[in-house]
């Protein structure tokens, strides 16, 4: 993935969308870093719940 990908705001929103994560208005996330960070949490948070569940 290049980097101009990264910085644009809909790919964050895009990543947010395919998580299930549904911004209704713009000024609920500030900035993509913002976005960028949630999505990165969020799919944290998912993997480690995998390794929990089919990991033991």
């Amino acid at each position: 993935m290049q980097g101009d990908e990264l910085d644009k705001e809909g790919y964050w929103s895009n990543e947010l969308d395919s998580l299930g994560i549904n911004v209704k208005r713009k000024n609920e996330l500030n900035d993509r870093k913002e976005m960028r960070d949630l999505v990165e949490n969020v799919k944290q948070v998912m993997l480690q719940e995998y390794r929990n569940a089919y990991t033991g």
